[in-house]
């Protein structure tokens, strides 16, 4: 299972007032790259990135793409070392590695790359570590590192490309050397420099669902915070008055599920359809529970907005995502993993009310 449901482009409203906060909210991640690009700061040593790519032993002296396929060959054995969910590895739960007081789950990804020699000419801009999945909705923008003070806490579902980030690395060690004659920075200055600035792209994307989430179903948004060294502008009542407005077009008649994800605005995806598309892994039941759970809270807002229990338009979406849960014996894995946390209720009450509605 690639995706949720097929996309239907048709019919879709698009809202030109919201290209504004959009620009707004794109100059202050462009500001917070730029600032921790130029001010190398670190990363704790015992990272799970550090730990990550410490455990790399390929030399980086070979050609980039003996480099990169050597590393391929190895991250299915180092992911699953390292506690991560792939196709062939149940994983674990993570504490505060990126969310503080949040618990996450990193999957283990390898993205086709159709070019290596671009990526590795680019590397300054590669986002090797996705986030997927996380309970923030305020937009300050903090770098999630693990360290940030924040009250929205739940589960967090990072992906991370372990090939594209060892050649993120890589070609980075090639600049520091021919920079600076040997003295290279360090690996947590590389993380705290690129990777971890470079997750705010799907960060910032997941906030607005969870801003728009909160919105409809009117739970409080906790307040902007000045996070970083420098001022950001906060956009937070202007961003809620377009998502209010567009909310307000939405209710007003049944919507399939498609047309809801491609109506939603983002900011750096044209829309919230990205929220559609499952991570590119081989999907078996070692990871498909951690596929469904990254989805749970999607398939729940849809199904409460577009009015699914009055009317039978996402019948066949909403019977596809259920079925591949049962088929595959999902639940007793997510129960097992989750039982302990204190989103666990949250997770049974909208499988509950997904299968109600199947019936």
């Amino acid at each position: 299972m690639k995706t949720l449901f097929n996309l239907v482009n048709s019919g879709v409203q698009k809202f030109s007032f919201w290209e504004n906060e959009r620009a707004g909210l794109k100059r202050n991640l462009a500001r917070i790259k730029d600032y921790y690009r130029r001010n190398p700061t670190i990363v704790p040593s015992q990272h799970f990135l550090v730990r990550l790519l410490q455990s790399i032993a390929v030399p980086h002296s070979i050609n980039t793409e003996r480099y990169y396929d050597n590393v391929v060959l190895l991250s299915n054995r180092l992911s699953s070392l390292l506690g991560m969910t792939s196709s062939i590895s149940k994983g674990k739960l993570f504490k505060n590695t990126f969310y503080n007081g949040s618990h996450e789950i990193l999957l283990s990804i390898t993205e086709r790359i159709f070019d290596i020699e671009e990526v590795n000419k680019n590397w300054k801009d590669i986002s090797a570590v996705k986030v997927v999945s996380h309970p923030v909705s305020t937009l300050d923008l903090m770098l999630p590192d693990g360290r940030q003070e924040t009250v929205e806490t739940g589960i967090a579902i990072i992906s991370i490309d372990i090939p594209l980030l060892a050649l993120q690395y890589r070609a980075f060690c090639i600049e520091q050397e021919y920079l600076n004659n040997g003295a290279q920075l360090t690996i947590m200055q590389f993380i705290r420099m690129y990777v971890i600035p470079n997750t705010l792209d799907s960060h910032l994307d997941y906030v607005i669902f969870n801003r728009i989430k909160k919105l409809y179903f009117k739970e409080p948004i906790p307040n902007f915070q000045q996070s970083h060294p420098f001022i950001l502008v906060d956009y937070s009542n202007q961003v809620d008055s377009v998502l209010i407005r567009v909310l307000s077009v939405l209710q007003k008649q049944v919507n399939s599920f498609s047309k809801i994800l491609l109506t939603l605005p983002a900011i750096t995806n044209e829309d919230q359809s990205y929220l559609n598309d499952f991570p590119s892994v081989a999907v078996t039941r070692q990871i498909g529970w951690a596929l469904v759970l990254s989805k749970i809270s999607v398939m729940g807002f849809l199904a409460n907005i577009s009015s699914t229990e009055k009317t039978n338009v996402n019948m066949g979406e909403l019977n596809r995502f259920i079925n591949f849960i049962t088929i595959n014996n999902i639940e007793p894995v997510i129960d097992s993993v989750t039982r302990n946390t204190s989103e666990y209720s949250s997770i049974k009450a909208t499988l509950a009310l997904l299968k109600k509605l199947q019936q």
